[in-house]
């Protein structure tokens, strides 16, 4: 039992960590051919300096996500650009597990250029670009996060408390 109690403070606790892309996110789907490419990211409004997570996933138009198939995608590459240049190109590994993901920090508000293109041993599947607007980094937002964790770590807390005091007897 104490094992369990101790599980479920570790899960409230790391809980508000763990956003993925979609969850709380925005993202940007397009139809290219016989699939729908979808980009999900973490933020519906990176800030400078701020992590934004993308997930890259790709389906069949009238199929669920692609997997086990002939023409299942097993890279993606990703292309971030500034008015400028070319910030990062690289290709992310399609993992078994999670899919593939892209963790970035956009060093300057301003307006971005996301191309992606999913691929196989047999060429490119699919290709998409889209805009992505970087605002400046606001105080209050990252204040309103601190306390929103503080909460969650405090409530996790709690209730690992209560249940390593009920569930002993």
């Amino acid at each position: 039992m104490k094992f369990l109690s101790a599980v479920c403070v570790v899960i409230l606790v790391l809980m508000p960590l763990s956003a993925v892309a979609h969850g709380a996110g925005a993202y940007y789907e397009a139809t290219v051919g016989e699939y729908i490419a979808d980009v999900g990211f973490s933020s519906p409004a990176p800030q400078v300096n701020e992590s934004v997570i993308f997930d890259f996933q790709l389906r069949g138009i009238n199929t669920t996500l692609i997997s086990g198939s002939d023409t299942e995608y097993t890279d993606v590459w990703v292309r971030i650009e500034s008015e400028e240049k070319t910030l990062l190109a690289t290709g992310i590994y399609n993992a078994e597990f999670g899919g593939p993901r892209l963790s970035y920090v956009f060093p300057k508000e301003g307006e971005y250029t996301i191309f992606v293109r999913y691929e196989n041993e047999s060429g490119a599947l699919a290709e998409l670009s889209f805009p992505m607007t970087v605002v400046p980094t606001s105080e209050p937002r990252s204040y309103q996060d601190m306390l929103l964790n503080a909460v969650f770590l405090i409530v996790g807390a709690a209730t690992g408390f209560f249940l390593a005091r009920h569930l002993k007897k």
